[in-house]
């Protein structure tokens, strides 16, 4: 599986950038924009999965799925 995140300079020297990078409202929009199929079929020829930097559904740090795969610490 490939592995690329693709991560914003939260602390970037430029006020603008920073204060731009910085808002949660346009990190999501940017994320909503993003076509990560299209990143996958012509950057990994087309083998990957797209997906976000969260923790996947089958690790057990995940609180999707069964709750018997919850962490019982969470």
């Amino acid at each position: 599986m490939n592995e690329m995140i693709i991560a914003l300079n939260l602390t970037h020297k430029d006020p603008t950038k920073r204060q731009i990078f910085q808002n949660k409202d346009f990190r999501i929009g940017l994320s909503y924009a993003v076509n990560r199929q299209e990143i996958i079929d012509v950057v990994f020829v087309g083998q990957g999965e797209a997906w976000q930097a969260a923790p996947r559904r089958d690790t057990p740090s995940s609180t999707s799925g069964s709750p018997s795969s919850t962490p019982s610490s969470i």
